[in-house]
C-alpha cells in the first residue's frame, strides 16, 4: 500500500484512538463523520486531522474507510452506504467489531467494494488512547482488503491474528478475559480502601497482584491458579464470605464452583459444604 491515507465513519472512542495513532505515525487522516458533529468535531482537535464532512461526501471522496459505529449500527450503515453509491469499486471498508464477521458489510462488496474486519484486541477507555507496540489485531475479511489493515497494524507495530471463524466465541474470550477481571479489580479495590490504606497503594498492590497472578495462568493454565480454595482453606473461605455484600457474595461463589469444576482438589467437598450453607 502506498497511500497512507484513511478517513473514519463513527468518530468514537476506538475509531478516534486508531486515527490519532495512525496520524503520529505519518498518515494523512483524510476525512471525518459522525452522527454526531461535535463528536467528529471533538476528534478532529483530537487527531490534529481530517476534515469534518456528511457521510455522503466522506464516501464520495475517500477511498479508504473505517467503519468505527456500534455493532447493531453496522449492518444499516453498510446497506445506506450501498443504496446512495452504486458504485464502490476500489474502496475498501473495514469496521472495528471484535464480534461481527467482515461479511456484515456484504452490501458494500456488492457494489465493488473490498470488505473486512479488523479488531484491536485492546481497552479504549478515552479517545486519545495510546496504543503500544505488540497489540494483536484479530483479522477477517478480503485479501483485498487485508492488503490495507496490514498496513495499519505494520505502521503500529502490532501483531495480526486471523479469525476466520467463530467471531461471537473470539470476542467473548477477550471480554471474559478484559471486561470481568477488571470488574474484579474494581470489587477488591473497594475493600481494600475500607482497610484504611492509602489508595495509591491500594490501586498499586492490587495491580502488581493482578498482573502477577494473570502471568502465572498465562504460563501454567490452570496449574497456575493460587488461593484458599488450592490449599482447601475453609476458615479463610468463610472469613470471606462474611465481609460481602449479597450480590458479591453470589459472584464470590459462583467462581469457586467454577473453579473446583475445572480444578478439584483436595478438601473440595469441605468447601462445597460451606458455599451452600453460607
Amino acid at each position: 500500500m502506498d497511500k497512507r491515507e484513511i478517513s473514519i465513519i463513527g468518530t468514537g472512542r476506538a475509531g478516534t484512538s486508531l486515527a490519532y495513532a495512525l496520524k503520529k505515525k505519518g498518515w494523512r487522516i483524510l476525512y471525518l463523520c459522525d452522527i454526531s458533529s461535535s463528536s467528529a468535531l471533538e476528534s478532529k482537535k483530537i487527531i490534529g486531522d481530517g476534515k469534518v464532512l456528511e457521510r455522503e461526501e466522506i464516501v464520495e471522496k475517500g477511498d479508504f474507510f473505517i467503519l468505527s459505529v456500534p455493532d447493531n449500527a453496522l449492518e444499516t450503515l453498510a446497506k445506506e452506504i450501498a443504496l446512495k453509491n452504486k458504485n464502490l469499486k476500489e474502496k475498501t471498508f473495514i469496521h472495528l467489531s471484535g464480534s461481527l464477521s467482515h461479511k456484515i458489510l456484504a452490501k458494500l462488496k456488492e457494489r465493488g467494494a473490498y470488505i473486512g474486519s479488523l479488531h484491536p484486541v485492546f481497552p479504549f477507555p478515552t479517545k486519545k488512547t495510546e496504543i503500544p507496540k505488540g497489540v494483536y489485531f484479530g483479522w477477517d475479511g478480503e485479501k483485498k482488503a487485508l492488503e490495507k489493515a496490514s498496513a495499519i497494524v505494520k505502521t503500529l507495530k502490532g501483531k495480526l491474528v486471523l479469525i476466520e471463524k467463530k467471531k461471537a466465541l473470539y470476542h467473548l474470550a477477550c471480554s471474559l478475559a478484559s471486561n470481568f477481571p477488571s470488574i474484579l479489580y474494581l470489587m477488591g479495590l473497594e475493600k481494600l480502601k475500607k482497610t484504611g490504606l492509602k489508595v495509591e497503594n491500594a490501586r498499586e498492590m492490587l495491580f502488581q497482584l493482578c498482573y502477577n497472578a494473570l502471568k502465572s495462568v498465562r504460563d501454567k493454565e490452570w496449574q497456575g491458579v493460587s488461593g484458599p480454595a488450592l490449599r482447601g482453606d475453609t476458615e479463610t473461605i468463610l472469613a470471606h464470605l462474611k465481609n460481602l455484600e449479597p450480590q458479591e457474595k453470589k459472584i464470590y461463589k459462583e467462581i469457586l464452583l467454577y473453579f473446583l469444576k475445572k480444578n478439584p482438589v483436595k478438601g473440595a467437598d469441605e468447601i462445597l459444604k460451606v458455599i451452600k450453607e453460607k
